[in-house]
C-alpha cells in the first residue's frame, strides 16, 4: 500500500489517537477525576457536545460572552474582543459565528494567515454552504498574495449565494467584483507574456 507524502499511515494515526486518549485520561486523573467521569467526558466529546455544556456552563452565559465580544469588536477594542472570541472558539467551537468573529478581529489586525485559518474553520462548521466565510477567505488570500486561492474562494462564495437570503446579496456583489478583478488581472498577465 502506498502512502501519500506527508500523510501518516492508518496504523500511525490509530497509534497517535490511542496515545492522545491515554494522555487525556492521565491528565484528568491528575486533576482527581475518576475513570467513570473521564469516560463520561470522552463520550460527550465524541458525541460533539461543546465544552461549555460538558463543564455545566449555561448556554445563556456563552451567548452573553458572544454579545460582549461583538460589542468590543464594534468599539474597536480588538485585543479584548480577540480574547473573548478565542474563548468562545474553545468552549463552543462548532458554532461558525464564533470563528467568523475571531476571523474578523484577526483580519482587522492584519493577521491574514490566522484570520484565514479562523474563516476556514467557519467554512468547515457550515459545511461550506455559507458564502461569507468563503468571501473572507478570499480577502485574506488576496492579502497574502495568493491570487489563485483568492479567485477560487470568491468563486465558491458566489456559488453559495442564495437569492433573498440575509446578507447574501452584499456578499455576492463584493465577491463578484473581486473575482472579476482577479480574472482580468490574470487575463492581462497571460496576454502580456
Amino acid at each position: 500500500m502506498s502512502q501519500t507524502a506527508g500523510v501518516p499511515s492508518t496504523e500511525e494515526l490509530q497509534r497517535r489517537m490511542a496515545q492522545d486518549e491515554a494522555d487525556f485520561r492521565d491528565t484528568l486523573a491528575e486533576y482527581g477525576f475518576t475513570e467513570e467521569e473521564t469516560a463520561g467526558f470522552k463520550q460527550r466529546i465524541d458525541a460533539g457536545d461543546p465544552l461549555y455544556a460538558i463543564l455545566g456552563m449555561p448556554e445563556s452565559a456563552v451567548r452573553e460572552r458572544y454579545d460582549l465580544a461583538r460589542r468590543l469588536y464594534e468599539a474597536g477594542r480588538l485585543s479584548e474582543a480577540e480574547a473573548l472570541f478565542r474563548w468562545l472558539c474553545l468552549y463552543s467551537g462548532s458554532a461558525p459565528v464564533n470563528w467568523m468573529g475571531l476571523g474578523a478581529v484577526l483580519q482587522c489586525r492584519e493577521q491574514w494567515e490566522d484570520a484565514l485559518n479562523a474563516y476556514g474553520m467557519a467554512v468547515q462548521y457550515t459545511e461550506g454552504e455559507e458564502p461569507a466565510p468563503w468571501y473572507h477567505c478570499g480577502i485574506c488570500s488576496m492579502q497574502l498574495g495568493r491570487r489563485e486561492e483568492a479567485t477560487s474562494a470568491f468563486r465558491e462564495a458566489i456559488l453559495r449565494c442564495r437569492p433573498g437570503a440575509p446578507g447574501h446579496g452584499e456578499v455576492l456583489s463584493r465577491a463578484a467584483a473581486l473575482y472579476g478583478s482577479l480574472e482580468e488581472k490574470a487575463a492581462g498577465h497571460v496576454a502580456n507574456q
